[in-house]
């Protein structure tokens, strides 16, 4: 019976110190969970400020790739009927 009273307070002794490891990491990594919210808080206030902006200068890229597309088609297929008329 006294062996078997030795080997559970060696496991709870295990157990005691297995928490204080965990209790150490996590007081460790607290600070820098502390810092990251702070960086997720101030990204979120940047988009936020930035985001109507941002997307009417996309809008605008867009339009006028659009244009430019259509034109760009428009030309080739003029050239290549230009081109095929030659012959």
């Amino acid at each position: 019976m006294e062996n078997s009273t030795t080997i559970i307070l060696e496991k709870i002794n295990k157990i005691e110190e297995s928490i204080k490891n965990i209790e150490k990491k996590l007081d460790e990594i607290h600070p820098n969970t502390k810092r990251m919210e702070n960086h997720i808080d101030f990204v979120e206030n940047i988009y936020e400020n930035v985001k109507y902006p941002f997307h009417t200068l996309m809008n605008k890229i867009n339009y006028f790739s659009y244009f430019n597309y259509l034109s760009y088609t428009k030309n080739k297929k003029n050239n290549h009927i230009l081109l095929n008329n030659e012959n």
